[in-house]
């Protein structure tokens, strides 16, 4: 039986990361991170919205309405479960045996729940964060800056990417917690002498005005954290021991879910998941640093699939048809751990495919991978639609505008009768050499034509990303922040139109400049 009272709209990619930590899994493994490049000064920003998207999956559930649904959920629960245990203890005291208290195993099972779930969300992003400040505080001791009075652009960059690692930090601290006030049954922990009362509030600003408040009062001296760090150090180390003594002598768990196969999914394993594999027909259409989003993959089918029904949520799952592409990398840690424990369905994680230029679930995501992934996909959608016209125009018998065919006259003017010698210098590279900006003159060409033909039909964003290939040199990746760039000044300062004929002639003196060279 399902109840909806008590749901809120969310969007699709913060229930999703919200389902995960609710059950206790990570955002993304150790592998998944270094496959996305995000160990990487490259995609610091990706990186930070990814650890900012679990401060904000536990925002969402300190807001007030939300913290009433779930108190209201748990404490009607609890009442049921209150039901329960009368007519339990009722049969129990015919058998002359004790009581028990299901509401009280209840409450100890969510309060247990939710301490597992902040203290692997909150390690999880201080882990993350104390990772990506080593590269930084490596690089601000190691830069000799020339003018040591005034600070350049590398300590200006890296000291605000310190800045902003300290705030994911410090709200991971005070945000990343459900307070249970007002749950039937849960009577709060004496506070220690030494937290102040604020930091535990249920009101969320609350919590950060004081945690800010608090971090500008400490003071850490090294003779004080060399001191605990040394007292701590010993009583680790017997703890340590004791507990590896207690656990190893335990054997497995009458409770524990035994071995089984999930029957509600299966794994297929066609022509283009074999290409994604041996092949590069699937990679990323740009040289970027995030190609673990381009890996190989397989198809997942929901075998509880029905065609005549359709999805559940239509309006939620857009285009789904009972099955979802996704990367092999992720059928353990995230397909089989969410249907193990029912957090997410192929449908739910659809969403999240949608974007991603050959639909393919890559994860969670954030604002900026989806917005590489739009542009990718205008991009592709624009070249299709012009290749779509020029063969409509070929259909139509249409002329399509092209240079005339000129002879090139350094063959004539070396032997002086008009007759074609050998060259004794080949006009084009040789096949085995890489084709780059500078070696392709097709290329640089081709690219410019479609920059005009993009800025000519509005396509700023588009044009600001080949704008930008045409800036970047051979094999390098293009630099997404610079595409913003370009986008916001297209946006602004829109190039001047073109007609069709200032077009074409345009064309046709880049195509002489470029192979009919005069001399």
């Amino acid at each position: 039986m399902q109840d909806a009272d008590r749901l809120c709209c969310v969007g699709k990619n913060l229930h999703s990361l919200k389902n995960r930590l609710w059950e206790g899994i990570v955002p993304l493994c150790e592998q998944r991170w270094k496959e996305k490049g995000l160990n990487k000064m490259d995609n610091f920003d990706v990186a930070c919205q990814h650890l900012s998207a679990v401060c904000a999956a536990f925002e969402y559930l300190n807001q007030p309405t939300v913290m009433q649904y779930m108190r209201d959920t748990f404490n009607l629960i609890w009442e049921h479960w209150r039901e329960l245990e009368v007519m339990l203890n009722r049969r129990r005291a015919e058998k002359q045996q004790p009581p028990v208290s299901v509401t009280g195993l209840w409450t100890a099972y969510m309060t247990a729940h939710f301490e597992v779930m902040t203290e692997r969300a909150h390690r999880w992003v201080t882990v993350k964060v104390r990772d990506l400040r080593g590269p930084l505080l490596t690089t601000l001791r190691l830069h000799r800056p020339v003018d040591l009075d005034t600070l350049d652009r590398v300590q200006w960059r890296t000291t605000d990417a310190l800045h902003e690692l300290a705030e994911i930090n410090c709200v991971a601290d005070y945000g990343i917690l459900i307070p249970m006030d007002g749950y039937k049954g849960y009577t709060a922990p004496a506070l220690p002498s030494n937290i102040p009362r604020a930091l535990r509030s249920t009101v969320w600003s609350e919590r950060g005005e004081a945690c800010a408040w608090r971090l500008k009062r400490l003071t850490r001296t090294a003779r004080y954290e060399s001191m605990m760090q040394a007292r701590a150090r010993g009583a680790w180390t017997r703890s340590m021991i004791l507990t590896d003594r207690h656990f190893h002598g335990l054997g497995p768990s009458p409770l524990d879910a035994p071995d089984q196969i999930n029957d509600r999914v299966f794994l297929v394993v066609d022509e283009p998941s074999v290409a994604s594999y041996t092949s590069s027909s699937y990679s990323s259409a740009l040289l970027t640093a995030r190609d673990g989003d381009f890996a190989g993959f397989v198809l997942a089918v929901d075998a509880e699939w029905d065609p005549v029904e359709g999805p559940d949520r239509p309006d939620e799952s857009p285009g789904y048809h009972g099955q979802m592409r996704i990367l092999g990398s992720l059928v353990w840690g995230d397909l089989f751990a969410m249907y193990a424990s029912q957090s997410a369905l192929l449908e739910d994680l659809w969403p999240l495919a949608l974007d991603h230029p050959n639909t393919v679930y890559v994860g969670p995501v954030v604002p900026d991978e989806i917005k590489d992934w739009r542009l990718q996909n205008g991009l592709r959608n624009v070249c299709l639609q012009a290749v779509a016209d020029y063969a409509h125009k070929k259909i139509d018998g249409t002329p399509f505008p092209v240079a005339p065919v000129q002879t090139n006259p350094t063959r004539a003017a070396r032997s002086g009768t008009g007759d074609a010698g050998p060259s004794s210098s080949p006009s084009h590279a040789p096949p085995g050499t890489a084709q780059g900006q500078e070696d392709n003159p097709l290329r640089s060409y081709l690219l410019r034509a479609f920059h005009r033909h993009l800025q000519r039909n509005n396509h700023y964003r588009e044009a600001a990303l080949v704008g930008e290939m045409l800036a970047t040199p051979a094999n390098q990746t293009v630099d997404m922040e610079r595409v913003r760039q370009r986008m916001e000044q297209g946006r602004a300062n829109p190039a001047p139109s073109m007609s069709r004929e200032e077009e074409d002639e345009l064309e046709r003196q880049e195509f002489e400049t470029e192979f009919c060279p005069q001399q």
